[in-house]
């Protein structure tokens, strides 16, 4: 008889799961700062809120909620795709999730919303059943046409096996700095630097000043 809750417990959570795909998403990074005798400690904080900020900043949220809904489980790449397809549809993000959570993927919610495939562009649609194709599509269109980031930038960093953090870090920094993205990139990857090394050679030591400056950007960039 015991057989039945474990199979009722496996439905439900196999039900979730393709919204969430991953439970461990706590975000409780022990390093926040910046330790030059330990470079590379505060380097998955740095990843995390940058990307973080960037997602809050073009899709009008508070950090606060990425963070909130990385803690409840969703992953980067469901929050880019759900927020790119919300803003598209102009329904909210809530209204999204459950058609999301049937476990049909992004191409039954696109079919649900009515979305118009010019909208999204072939390459996106070409890739409605592969979730972490699409997201890198999204961060790159989001990168390419708010910030005017090359894309033969974002081909080198894609091409170098920058994940969709990194090349969102180095954009940042490219931003900043002389360097292409791609030459920042390179660094870390090299051991020549860590992402906080890099980020304090610009002043920029904590989540809250890394917001700021993602403002600054994108206002300018308007």
């Amino acid at each position: 008889m015991r057989i039945l809750p474990l199979l009722l417990f496996l439905i439900l959570t196999l039900a979730s799961f393709t919204w969430a795909e991953s439970t461990v998403n706590c975000h409780c990074f022990q390093d926040r700062a910046y330790d030059p005798q330990r470079a590379y400690a505060a380097d998955p904080y740095f990843l995390a809120t940058t990307q973080n900020a960037l997602l809050a900043n073009l899709f009008g949220l508070s950090k606060k909620d990425v963070v909130r809904a990385k803690m409840g489980g969703a992953s980067g790449d469901s929050l880019w795709v759900g927020h790119y397809l919300a803003k598209k549809s102009g329904k909210t993000l809530d209204e999204i999730k459950p058609l999301f959570s049937t476990g049909e993927g992004w191409g039954s919610v696109v079919k649900q919303l009515n979305i118009d495939p010019e909208q999204l562009g072939p390459l996106f649609v070409t890739a409605l059943n592969d979730k972490q194709k699409l997201a890198t599509i999204v961060v790159d269109e989001q990168l390419t046409e708010n910030l005017d980031v090359e894309k033969l930038q974002l081909q080198q960093l894609r091409g170098q096996g920058a994940d969709n953090q990194q090349t969102v870090i180095a954009v940042f920094l490219g931003h900043l700095s002389n360097p292409e993205p791609v030459e920042l990139f390179s660094q870390v990857e090299d051991g020549q630097s860590s992402w906080g090394n890099l980020l304090a050679e610009q002043g920029l030591f904590n989540g809250s000043e890394i917001e700021e400056k993602w403002r600054q950007i994108l206002s300018k960039n308007k």
